[in-house]
């Protein structure tokens, strides 16, 4: 992400409508001033934010000051946390460059306090809204969103690491997913049975549970939240938000939205922070669910602690997907499909393909599947002919490198080495090729654990059912892949599977939001999937009423158990 280069593209006419004089004359400013107090903020300099350049103000024009504000009662608020404290705070880097973007202060207890407070006094109002009237909120959500769907996928690209190109797709399911909340009414519909017995009827209402939460991760900062909150709200709920605390940007460009939209106060609400907010949150009693998509550590946690507050949990969490190809296979699309899966966002989906297992002759290909992932450009988030963008954190390369290095001394063979990328004019940004490892057994780190990077392990198979035993032995559940012309493998490989999810020549199963997203075994915790149907029915309660009313009002009462006859 060189600055000149960002600058030219946020400069163009149509992606800033105001171009200052300083802007022009000063392109090297990045997205604040060059005009520093004097105090070093933990390594970096403290920043003054007064001449925040033009195009980075109005992608954030909620931030005051440097720090990401809460948002409460419809309104942006700031944290009074005092962010010296180093403990306190949260620093939000661009991944491309490791420049300083903002500073994500660790709310108090109280203000949690005073967000889910917020979201139960909007209760009662939302909830006696009608139907169609919550719609209509949501519809004018939904145009806001589509307005300002380029400066959502600008936050994306830059707070995120996310190529342009990934960041407009993620933007674009995410509204997807919005559009469909918007059909779901026949999912809220309730059943009855008339004159079950004499002069009585039976029949269900789907009712809002109450004040719900959304934990999401940084990989899909606008996508995940809004797989959340719009269905919940529609249904009935208020709806508090725990963004993660490296990406909460996007989040609150949703809640610009939503303000734009007029929702009433209380609806939707954003907190920030780290585990301490997450634990407040399954733990206050006014909670009545949670709705997590993270790692498989914070998950189990986030499930325990529901579980011990009476709360419904739906925890999405890590995954290892295995993508099987068959020697009859079309050999462009599945290998097309296989490099762009393993590597597209830098490997950090969960629904990424990571092993690669190849099937008899299919082995053969393994030298046309280096050519592929080789040919693939790491670099900036910003510069359009990029593939594969830079990893969150400095972390987490360093993390994944030493997975590699674990994995090679278990016996992994690296027969594609992007360890040592090195992006030209970008010197801390945060960077790793693609990386293939050959793996002789199943022992190796890089296979048994989810790196969230761009790794990924081939093994060759003498068959199917080999292949198989392997999709079957992972601890995880989330997605898997066949690429074959047969019918019928296709099929016993779809019914042989321990899977949620499969593919049939589609690398990466996720469904579209009218359908649910069915992760198995590790990869979910709680029994009702996201989205679609169960997406419905994980936001609602169903009571169910039965009705006797006798043929005249001087019907003698009856203390006896209804029976139907």
């Amino acid at each position: 992400m060189a600055r000149p280069s960002a600058w030219s593209s946020l400069l163009q006419p149509e992606r800033c409508a105001l171009v200052t004089p300083m802007a022009i004359v000063l392109p090297r400013i990045w997205y604040f001033s060059a005009m520093w107090r004097e105090r070093d903020l933990f390594g970096y300099r403290r920043l003054e934010t007064r001449a925040m350049s033009t195009c980075m103000g109005r992608l954030v024009p909620f931030m005051k000051d440097g720090k990401v504000p809460m948002f409460i009662d419809n309104e942006f608020v700031t944290s009074r946390t005092n962010i010296v404290d180093k403990n306190q705070v949260h620093l939000v880097h661009c991944p491309s460059t490791n420049d300083l973007l903002a500073v994500n202060p660790q709310p108090s207890e109280t203000e949690v306090r005073a967000a889910i407070q917020s979201c139960k006094a909007a209760l009662p109002g939302w909830q006696r809204l009608s139907l169609s009237k919550r719609k209509k909120f949501l519809l004018s959500f939904l145009n806001a969103l589509e307005s300002g769907k380029e400066e959502l996928a600008d936050i994306i690209t830059y707070e995120q690491g996310k190529t342009l190109r990934n960041a407009r797709a993620e933007v674009q399911r995410g509204i997807e997913a919005v559009d469909e909340s918007l059909s779901v009414a026949s999912f809220l519909r309730g059943e009855t049975m008339h004159n079950v017995t004499e002069a009585t009827d039976c029949f269900t209402y789907k009712l809002p549970l109450g004040v719900c939460t959304g934990i999401t991760p940084f990989n899909f900062p606008a996508m995940i939240p809004l797989w959340m909150f719009p269905i919940a709200c529609l249904a009935g709920n208020t709806f508090l938000l725990k963004p993660s605390e490296r990406t909460p940007l996007a989040a609150m460009k949703l809640m610009s939205f939503v303000k734009a939209a007029g929702w009433p106060k209380g609806v939707v609400n954003v907190v920030h922070g780290d585990a301490r907010t997450a634990k407040l949150l399954c733990a206050d009693p006014t909670i009545s669910a949670v709705s997590f998509v993270g790692s498989n550590r914070a998950g189990e946690q986030i499930y325990k602690l529901c579980g011990e507050s009476g709360k419904r949990a739906q925890c999405n969490m890590g995954a290892k997907n295995h993508a099987v190809i068959m020697p009859d296979a079309d050999r462009e699309e599945a290998l097309n499909g296989v490099v762009s899966a393993a590597f597209g966002d830098a490997g950090q989906r969960c629904m990424s393909i990571s092993v690669v297992l190849l099937v008899g002759e299919a082995g053969n290909w393994l030298e046309d599947l280096l050519l592929r992932a080789s040919a693939l450009k790491v670099g900036a988030a910003d510069d359009p002919s990029v593939d594969v963008g830079p990893l969150i954190s400095k972390e987490s390369r360093i993390r994944i490198k030493e997975a590699v290095k674990q994995s090679v001394r278990e016996g992994a063979k690296v027969v594609l080495d992007g360890l040592h990328s090195v992006v030209e004019g970008h010197p801390n940004g945060t960077f790793l090729g693609p990386t293939v490892l050959e793996i002789p057994h199943l022992n190796i780190t890089a296979y048994t654990e989810e790196l969230f990077g761009p790794v990924l392990c081939v093994k060759k198979v003498a068959s199917i059912e080999e292949a198989i035993a392997l999709v079957n032995s992972s601890k995880y559940g989330n997605g898997t892949a066949v690429f074959t012309r047969s019918g019928s493998t296709a099929r016993f490989f779809q019914q042989s599977v321990s899977v949620g999810q499969v593919g049939i020549n589609v690398p990466i199963p996720l469904p579209l939001p009218s359908f649910s997203f069915t992760g198995w075994n590790n990869s979910m915790r709680g029994a009702l999937h996201f989205n679609g149907k169960m997406g419905v029915d994980f936001f609602t309660k169903t009571q169910t009423i039965s009705a006797r009313w006798g043929q005249n009002d001087s019907a003698p009462p009856s203390d006896s158990l209804s029976t139907y006859e």
